[in-house]
């Protein structure tokens, strides 16, 4: 008979300090120097899935507010094959942890500090207009992020915008799409091996 294992709830917090649960991981050091250079002040991450880019990112810029949201339906997530290799990361940062602990470590991550908090809800029924920068990690299909990042675009006239994953062809695409045809006022530049769309408004002259 196998051998049950019991998650080490106190390893684990312990490694989620260490090595926070981040898959954004080496992007975050980007969005970082961005908003630092900008002097962001209220920042939205859309897309909190276990919470550790939202702790990196509030311990690096402690005077930034972070709200983070997902729609925290992991069970949903994980039915979709592509997103397997997400599934393969949850198993192998930690022995025995699976996708119903991801809760559990977001309410951790938000105990941490002061300026981050996190809320199960989507996009279009939060007011954005206050915030200066918002991460778009949410959804990843073609029609949810044009429809979030539209919605980013006409409901907040200055906010820098992060679109991760533009490598992906229709994520890219998607992305261009709206940049280069529809909102014409904005730059749209790429960083971390074009993997990170980085959206500014155009200065008026």
């Amino acid at each position: 008979m196998k051998a049950k294992h019991r998650l080490d709830w106190v390893k684990l917090k312990e490694k989620l300090i260490e090595e926070p649960f981040a898959l954004l991981q080496d992007k975050l050091d980007i969005i970082i120097n961005v908003c630092e250079k900008h002097d962001v002040k209220e920042l939205l991450e859309v897309g909190s899935f276990a919470g550790g880019s939202a702790y990196v990112l509030g311990k690096s810029l402690p005077n930034t507010t972070i709200k983070s949201i997902d729609i925290n339906d992991f069970v949903k997530f994980f039915w979709h094959s592509e997103n397997d290799n997400i599934l393969r990361y949850v198993k192998n940062y930690f022995l025995d942890l699976r996708p119903i602990h991801i809760h559990s470590i977001q309410r951790f991550y938000n105990d941490q500090l002061p300026n981050i908090s996190f809320e199960t809800g989507i996009l279009r029924n939060l007011d954005i207009s206050n915030y200066d920068a918002i991460i778009l990690d949410g959804d990843h299909r073609s029609n949810g992020l044009l429809r979030d990042l539209k919605y980013v675009l006409k409901n907040n006239n200055k906010c820098i915008i992060f679109v991760d994953d533009t490598s992906h062809k229709h994520i890219k695409d998607t992305v261009e799409s709206l940049c280069n045809k529809k909102f014409k006022h904005v730059k749209l530049q790429y960083d971390y091996n074009q993997d990170l769309a980085i959206i500014t408004r155009r200065i008026k002259k």
